[in-house]
């Protein structure tokens, strides 16, 4: 279907790079997110402060590229775009993919599309934050669990709440601002310049606390 890393873009748009990343991600606007954009009105949640709302995501090429890979998702070759690039790019060698440095969920038609490109790409480890626990409750009772290389994990809504995990969907969870519970991963990237460097800590089973950007 494809010729060229070219030909799928005209689908998918760039995937982007994020610097504190180890490969690959894919973003779409923080200001689409369906639960985010609630809790962004919200005083002394995360999205108040969104990340993704300041910095190089305002950009205008940024916010441009992000608006046309939000646009794509309702392609119907979407998902065969990100599978020939993602298996193009990664040459077979075991990958970590971050879907989300920037946006969230649109709906479950939107989750098994991503769940279809993990199934096709099995030699890549995905790692999906999400705070749309509603559209996760409703994909699991339908379609049953993710595949094992498909890492989703749910976001805390609260600075500085210990979320428990869900008992009914027992993900991974991410807290931030929560820096003294040893139970939770610390994330070390803001001991090496905020980058991920050899940690892959995301991408598995466990809960893990961000320090508040």
């Amino acid at each position: 279907m494809f010729k060229s890393l070219a030909d799928a873009r005209t689908i998918t748009h760039t995937l982007s790079s994020p610097s504190k990343m180890p490969w690959w991600s894919y973003s779409i606007p923080a200001s689409a997110c369906k639960v985010g954009s609630q809790l962004a009105k919200v005083a002394g949640t995360v999205c108040k402060s969104c990340y993704a709302m300041k910095g190089r995501y305002v950009f205008q090429n940024v916010k441009q590229a992000m608006q046309k890979r939000l646009d794509s998702l309702s392609h119907p070759h979407w998902v065969d775009a990100m599978v020939y690039q993602l298996n193009t790019l990664s040459d077979g060698k075991e990958q970590h993919f971050r879907h989300f440095d920037s946006g969230d969920l649109q709906g479950i038609w939107h989750l098994r599309k991503i769940v279809e490109v993990a199934e096709r790409t099995p030699h890549i480890k995905h790692w999906l934050p999400t705070r749309e626990v509603g559209m996760i409750r409703e994909y699991r009772k339908t379609h049953g669990a993710f595949p094992s290389n498909l890492i989703v994990r749910v976001s805390a809504s609260r600075v500085g709440h210990r979320m428990p995990r869900q008992p009914d969907l027992n993900l991974p969870v991410s807290t931030v601002g929560v820096d003294k519970d040893s139970s939770l991963f610390q994330c070390e990237a803001p001991s090496r310049g905020w980058v991920c460097g050899p940690c892959r800590k995301c991408w598995s089973d466990t809960d893990v606390n961000y320090k508040v950007h």
